[in-house]
């Protein structure tokens, strides 16, 4: 008997290190998994209080929107107010009749339509062979030659000359300058100018032609 007891006591004891050592590994295994669900539940809970705080949020917006909405209500209806005040007003409001001792003539309001015209505006055109055509406003004691300078001013292109004791001698306008025996000739509302270019008064709708000719 104490054969057998001594055969079995082995296996009984490795059994039960077993049993221990498998129950202390499902133990750590328990207490890994409940530390796991300790944090998810820590998690869910920030979760949850950050949703509450833009609840909350939210709340006090909605809020803010109503009273918005209600000022707004009560301005418009302080407006609606104003404009039935108004016209009540203005439908009760009769032209009372002349006392009978006042002439007609004084309630009378007589309104007089004045229409104030425009002064034409006083030009002259100014044509360059090769060049173009200009539209210049005159002003006082203008020429032929005072008017192409302010149309090469006035439209950015070179112009070069020289003065004479007899007047102006036009060398160049823009790019297109005489070579050999050409000369800038001018021709007057449609003729050939008989005096010089600064000397060639210029009255509103006259005519100014240039161009290149030869002696």
């Amino acid at each position: 008997m104490n054969k057998i007891l001594n055969n079995i006591k082995l296996p009984i004891i490795a059994l039960f290190l077993i049993v221990m050592l498998y129950g202390g590994l499902n133990i750590n295994k328990l207490q890994k998994n409940n530390a796991d669900l300790a944090q998810k539940i820590e998690n869910q809970a920030l979760k949850i209080a950050l949703l509450e705080d833009n609840l909350n949020n939210n709340i006090q917006s909605t809020e803010s929107l109503k009273n918005e909405k209600s000022e707004l209500e009560k301005q418009i209806s302080n407006l609606k107010n104003q404009i039935n005040y108004k016209a009540v007003l203005a439908a009760t409001t009769e032209e009372k009749p002349a006392p009978e001792n006042v002439s007609q003539n004084t309630v009378k309001t007589i309104t007089k339509i004045v229409t104030v015209k425009e002064k034409p505006v006083k030009s002259a055109n100014v044509t360059i062979k090769g060049l173009g055509s200009y539209k210049v406003v005159l002003k006082s004691g203008d020429t032929a030659f005072s008017v192409l300078q302010r149309a090469a001013s006035e439209n950015k292109f070179a112009l070069t000359f020289e003065k004479y004791d007899f007047g102006v001698f036009v060398t160049g306008i823009g790019k297109i300058v005489p070579v050999g025996n050409q000369y800038w000739a001018f021709y007057f509302n449609g003729a050939y100018s008989q005096v010089g270019a600064s000397d060639q008064k210029v009255s509103s709708g006259d005519t100014i032609f240039w161009q290149l000719e030869s002696f």
